[in-house]
């Protein structure tokens, strides 16, 4: 059940990055593999670390951030997680 998808292919990764569930997403990767589920996107084309830039989540983008695949989905997409981030005004400086 915890690599099942939505009618939108969402897995129970999304909801929890969306959502800054940094520990839910944790225990998600553990269970599924990290590196694989982190991979998948949604119907849109949103990886994981899109939704969570999206919503501002900076806690949940500091751990996605060491996935390289993620990075492999920004290369062919009209708007990257950075765009969508400063577009949604999440425009602080990220805590280092």
């Amino acid at each position: 059940m915890v690599g099942a998808e939505n009618g939108e292919l969402e897995t129970a990764l999304h909801e929890a990055c969306r959502e800054g569930e940094v520990e839910v997403m944790a225990a998600l990767m553990a269970a599924i593999g990290g590196e694989g589920v982190v991979g998948k996107v949604n119907c849109r084309g949103e990886s994981v670390l899109f939704v969570a830039c999206e919503r501002g989540k900076v806690e949940v983008v500091k751990v996605l951030i060491g996935f390289q695949l993620l990075l492999v989905h920004e290369l062919d997409a009209s708007m990257c997680s950075i765009h969508v981030a400063a577009a949604a005004g999440h425009i602080g400086k990220a805590p280092k």
